[in-house]
């Protein structure tokens, strides 16, 4: 098995509806699942292989501070 050094020839892009629509679904503190998917390419421009990662996103509700 030969292993090649990956490289990222693009910046990371976030989009800005897709996080609003994150937060806006996990404001309550329910749980999200969204699916990111990146196609990946040879040197030649080829689609090799999707890699889909699902993240679990769900916001900490801070419990009330207690005096002891």
């Amino acid at each position: 098995m030969v292993r090649q050094k990956a490289r990222l020839d693009r910046p990371v892009l976030h989009a800005d509806a897709e996080l609003d629509d994150i937060r806006a679904a996990t404001a309550d503190g329910s749980k999200v699942l969204p699916e990111l998917a990146v196609d990946v390419e040879n040197e030649s421009g080829q689609v090799v292989t999707r890699v889909r990662k699902t993240l679990y996103v769900r916001r900490k509700m801070h419990a009330p501070a207690t005096r002891c």
